[in-house]
């Protein structure tokens, strides 16, 4: 169970780019802006380097799950689903960014072109 807390910090420390020491992770939960910090994480521009040690080191940890963190505490269990939930985000996101930039440029190619159109007529 020890070891789920373990990851369970280190993984929200890796989002929020704190050094990973004991200090901090002892204080991190304690912080003013904690659930600030949380809340308004962008997941959609999560970078490469934390995407893909948050996949190794915790998403494919059999014991990284809630229901694992939730036999030690339902708090915890919370922040591993929040955790698990930005991770997803972060992965549709990052499936969707070539299709919306194809949107974004059919979008602006539409627009050059309606107003072509209005001035035509």
């Amino acid at each position: 169970m020890h070891n789920s807390f373990f990851s369970l910090y280190l993984s929200i420390m890796n989002l929020l780019y704190i050094s990973f020491s004991w200090q901090s992770g002892k204080t991190l939960i304690n912080r003013n802006n904690f659930f600030q910090d949380l809340e308004f994480y962008d997941k959609a521009n999560m970078p490469d380097d934390i995407y893909h040690k948050l996949n190794v080191l915790f998403i494919q940890d059999p014991d990284f799950k809630p229901d694992t963190v939730m036999r030690s505490s339902k708090a915890a269990s919370s922040l591993c689903m929040w955790v698990h939930a930005v991770y997803a985000y972060a992965s549709l996101h990052r499936n969707m960014r070539p299709k919306l930039n194809d949107v974004e440029m059919a979008e602006a190619k539409l627009q050059e072109v309606s107003t072509m159109l209005f001035i035509v007529l």
